[in-house]
């Protein structure tokens, strides 16, 4: 499993349509292309411009052979500064609370 890390830095006032358009954008995607495994927004706590996702993906495989498709989606909005692939390593859950 690959996380895809995503950055956009978003001009004051524009921060509700960006929201809206990566929601849209990434649904579209988990939707048309195998081995998306859906996706989450971030926004930086010390800079409130710089917007972050974070998308999960089967395999670098998948990510690689749906590069076209996701360009025929024509996805809105704007496009990220910063694209960068990770090697998933780990996952700690949560520890459910006592009874």
């Amino acid at each position: 499993m690959i996380r895809i890390m995503f950055r956009w830095d978003i001009t004051p006032g524009k921060e509700a349509r960006f929201v809206q358009l990566w929601e849209e954008g990434s649904r579209l995607v988990q939707a048309e292309c195998r081995g998306s495994l859906g996706s989450i927004l971030m926004r930086s706590t010390t800079n409130p411009r710089y917007f972050y996702a974070v998308a999960e993906w089967e395999s670098q495989q998948a990510w690689d052979d749906n590069q076209e498709k996701i360009m025929s989606l024509k996805l809105r909005g704007p496009m990220p500064e910063i694209v960068d692939l990770f090697d998933q390593l780990s996952v700690i859950d949560p520890i459910p609370p006592s009874m």
